[in-house]
């Protein structure tokens, strides 16, 4: 009896391992000429002040959320020189780093708490953030067509919060749950809206 719990607890392993293995890639013919190019000018169309409104609600230890704003502050954000390409048939996906430095993005998030009748906004600013992007490739006879499929953050470290206009003992009880709120839920909701601001960045810098 023992002996089949093992064999069923390892084959279930193997078919869940089998499930998250990324395909083999073809052989890659080589980027497209304009792909360089659009690759260091992409960033460079997330202007200072661009705004990316997360409309989100959500509560956490009767405090609730409603919308974020996350604000690209300065041309801080770097791309990795180094990138992978994966293609499958007439599919080609090329995935790139972007990392953040130097407080280049700040989040508003506003919030309530009902118990207390308060309500305010946070603002916190990114020491670091490091996102993948997956893009998909489409060559036409005229053009390459990109878009953003996937944006997974790999690394949040904000910077500690602020919450203006609140004496000090409310500005550490919010505080503590925005943190919680951050930690949990902000990878998840960048995950969902990042893509949108990457697409406009290559719509903008589209030809």
């Amino acid at each position: 009896m023992l002996k089949k719990s093992v064999l069923a607890a390892a084959l279930s392993f193997l078919a869940l391992a089998s499930a998250h293995v990324t395909p083999e890639p073809e052989d890659c013919p080589e980027l497209p000429a304009d792909w360089t190019k659009r690759r260091d000018n992409m960033l460079a169309h997330l202007p200072e002040g661009y705004n990316l409104d997360i409309g989100i609600i959500a509560v956490l230890n009767q405090v609730e959320f409603g919308n974020a704003t996350l604000t690209n502050m300065s041309q801080n954000l770097e791309l990795d020189s180094a990138f992978s390409t994966f293609c499958y048939g007439d599919k080609r996906l090329i995935v790139i780093g972007i990392r953040c430095r130097h407080e280049c993005l700040r989040l508003t998030l506003s919030w309530s708490h009902a118990g207390l009748g308060l309500s305010g906004e946070a603002v916190s600013s990114f020491r670091e953030l490091e996102l993948q992007a997956e893009v998909a490739v489409t060559e036409t006879e005229d053009r390459n067509v990109y878009d953003v499929i996937k944006v997974t953050p790999r690394n949040l470290k904000p910077r500690a919060l602020q919450i203006p206009g609140f004496s000090w003992w409310v500005t550490y009880a919010i505080g503590v749950i925005v943190d919680l709120f951050l930690n949990r839920a902000l990878p998840e909701l960048l995950g969902k809206n990042l893509p949108a601001a990457f697409r406009h960045a290559i719509e903008q810098s589209s030809p």
